[in-house]
C-alpha cells in the first residue's frame, strides 16, 4: 500500500509540474525584432519617433534603434557601417532570452538603408536567418542609385562635379554613394552600390529572403536623395505635375503604392535619372543656370569655407585609418577593359552605373511607396526626423500599419 501511495503522490507531483510548465509556455510569446538605422551625420534621435510608434502600435515588438554608427562614424564607409550594425544586432540577440526572437525586420533611413542592405548579407552568411525569420525590409529616402544626378541637364552636371569631391564632406561613405569607388588604384571594378544589386550577389540573395520589401521615396523637394534614387525609377513623373489624390484619407501624403517588379518598365529610358520633359526652353534653362551660378558664387564660396571646411576636419578626425576587413565578397564582374568605360572626353562613364543598379533591383518584389509633401526640404519630413516635422508622422504610421497589419493576420 505504501508503494502505491508513493506512486500516486509522485504522479500528482509530476502532473502539477507539467501543467505549470504548459501554462508558462502558453504565456511565452516570441518577439519581433525591428532594427532601425539612421542616416549620414545622424543619431538615434533622428528615428526616435519611428521607434516609439513601433513599440506602441506593433504587438510583441522589440526595437533596436541603432547607435553603432552615430554622427562621425557614418563617414567610414557603407561596408564598415554595415559591419558595425551586424555586431550590434548580434550583441543585442546575445542579450535576449534563447529563442525569444522569432522574426527580424530592418528599417533604414537615408544612407542607413544602404548600411542595412550590406548588413543583412553578413547576417545571412553567419546563419542568423536560419533561426530568425526575415520579415520586413524597409528603406526611407535611401539613395539606392547613388547621389549622382542625370548628366542630361546643366544642373545635374554641376551637381555631379561636386560629388567628385564627396569624400571632402561625407568621407568614404559619400565617396561610395557617388559611385567613385570603381578602382582600388590598380584595377577597375564595380562600385559597392552595384555589387549590392547584382542578382547573384550575397546582398540580393539575403534581401530576397525577406517576406516584404518596401522602398519609401519623396516625390519632390528632397534635397539629399532624389526621387529616382530612392524609388529606383528611371524618371520622376511627379516633378512637374500636380500630385494625384491620396490613396487613403488616413495617409494624405501617400500618393502611390506599387509593386515595382509588376510594372511595365520602359527600358529605353534607363540612362535617364530625371524626366526629359522641361517646361521652358533648354536655352533659357542654361542661361538661367549660368546667371544663377554667377550671382550665387560668393555665397557658394562662403558656404564652402564655413561648412565644408569643418566637415573635412571632422571627416579627417573620424578617419578609422586602415579600413577593417568586412567580409565583402569579390565583385562577380570586374571592369577589366578600361577603354570600354571611357567616353569621348576620356572620362569614366559613371552614368551607366545607376541604370545597371536599377535594372537589377526592379526584378525583385519591391513595393514602391511615394510620399508627397509641400515643404521646401522633405528629406527630414518623411521620417518625422524632428518634432516639428509633423506631416511625416503619417508616413511613420503607414510603416507601422504595414507591420501591425501583418502581425494581426498571423
Amino acid at each position: 500500500q505504501s508503494t502505491w501511495g508513493l506512486r500516486i503522490l509522485f504522479s500528482k507531483y509530476f502532473f502539477f509540474i507539467s501543467v505549470k510548465k504548459a501554462k508558462v509556455m502558453s504565456n511565452f510569446v516570441r518577439k519581433h525584432l525591428v532594427v532601425i538605422q539612421h542616416g549620414m551625420w545622424g543619431t538615434k534621435a533622428d528615428t526616435s519617433i519611428l521607434a516609439e510608434q513601433i513599440i506602441n502600435q506593433i504587438p510583441h515588438s522589440v526595437v533596436l534603434n541603432s547607435t553603432a554608427n552615430q554622427f562621425l562614424n557614418t563617414y567610414h564607409g557603407i561596408d564598415v557601417c554595415g559591419q558595425r550594425l551586424v555586431e550590434e544586432v548580434k550583441s543585442f540577440l546575445a542579450g535576449c532570452e534563447p529563442n525569444s526572437i522569432s522574426k527580424i525586420s530592418f528599417i533604414g533611413y537615408s544612407a542607413g538603408g544602404l548600411f542595412c542592405r550590406y548588413a543583412i548579407a553578413l547576417l545571412d552568411s553567419q546563419k542568423i536567418f536560419d533561426t530568425i525569420q526575415p520579415d520586413h525590409f524597409i528603406t526611407v529616402a535611401t539613395p539606392h542609385l547613388g547621389i549622382r544626378h542625370s548628366s542630361n541637364d546643366p544642373v545635374g552636371r554641376v551637381w555631379n562635379k561636386t560629388t567628385n569631391v564627396s569624400h571632402f564632406y561625407g568621407g568614404r561613405s559619400a565617396y561610395q554613394m557617388a559611385l567613385l569607388d570603381y578602382s582600388d588604384g590598380e584595377n577597375f571594378r564595380f562600385p559597392l552600390l552595384v555589387d549590392l544589386s547584382l542578382p547573384q550577389s550575397a546582398y540580393v540573395i539575403a534581401l530576397k529572403k525577406f517576406r516584404r520589401i518596401l522602398f519609401y521615396a519623396n516625390a519632390k523637394n528632397d534635397r539629399s536623395v532624389n526621387y529616382c534614387s530612392a524609388s529606383i525609377s528611371p524618371f520622376n513623373p511627379y516633378k512637374d505635375s500636380s500630385p494625384p489624390p491620396a490613396l487613403n484619407e488616413n495617409y494624405p501624403s501617400i500618393i502611390a503604392e506599387t509593386r515595382i517588379d509588376l510594372e511595365n518598365s520602359n527600358s529605353s529610358n534607363d540612362q535617364q535619372l530625371t524626366p526629359r520633359t522641361v517646361r521652358r526652353s533648354s536655352t533659357l534653362s542654361a542661361a538661367t543656370t549660368v546667371a544663377g551660378a554667377v550671382a550665387l558664387s560668393p555665397i557658394l564660396v562662403a558656404h564652402a569655407a564655413i561648412v565644408f571646411g569643418p566637415m573635412k576636419l571632422i571627416s579627417w578626425m573620424s578617419d578609422p585609418g586602415e579600413v577593417p576587413q568586412t567580409g565583402r565578397p569579390q565583385s562577380s564582374r570586374d571592369l577589366s577593359s578600361t577603354e570600354e568605360q571611357l567616353n569621348d572626353s576620356g572620362e569614366f562613364q559613371l552614368d551607366r552605373f545607376p541604370a545597371l543598379i536599377r535594372d537589377s533591383l526592379v526584378q525583385l518584389p519591391i513595393t514602391r511607396v511615394v510620399c508627397y509633401f509641400t515643404e521646401l526640404n522633405t528629406h527630414g519630413v518623411i521620417i518625422s526626423r524632428r518634432f516639428w516635422n509633423k506631416n511625416g508622422k503619417q508616413v511613420v504610421s503607414h510603416i507601422c500599419s504595414n507591420l501591425a497589419g501583418d502581425e494581426q493576420q498571423q
